[in-house]
C-alpha cells in the first residue's frame, strides 16, 4: 500500500536487465517512472517491456552545469 505524496527512489543497476531488482521492476510497472537520462542501457528493456519512462535529459543538456 502506497501513501499519497510518496515518491520512490530505485535504481537501474549496473545496466543489465538481468540485475534489474524485481522490487524496483514492480515498481516502475505500478508508477510513472523519470529517469535521469534515457542513455541508460536498461531503458530499452523498460520500454520493451511497456513501462513508460520520462527522462529528463532535457535539464542536463539545457543547462552548463548540474548546479
Amino acid at each position: 500500500m502506497s501513501l499519497p505524496g510518496v515518491i520512490y527512489v530505485v535504481g537501474l543497476g549496473p545496466g543489465d536487465p538481468l540485475d534489474l531488482p524485481s522490487r524496483n521492476l514492480s515498481l516502475m510497472r505500478s508508477y510513472p517512472v523519470y529517469a535521469r537520462t534515457e542513455r541508460h542501457p536498461v531503458v530499452p528493456y523498460l520500454l520493451r517491456d511497456g513501462i513508460q519512462v520520462h527522462p529528463l535529459d532535457c535539464f542536463y543538456e539545457k543547462y552548463d552545469s548540474f548546479d
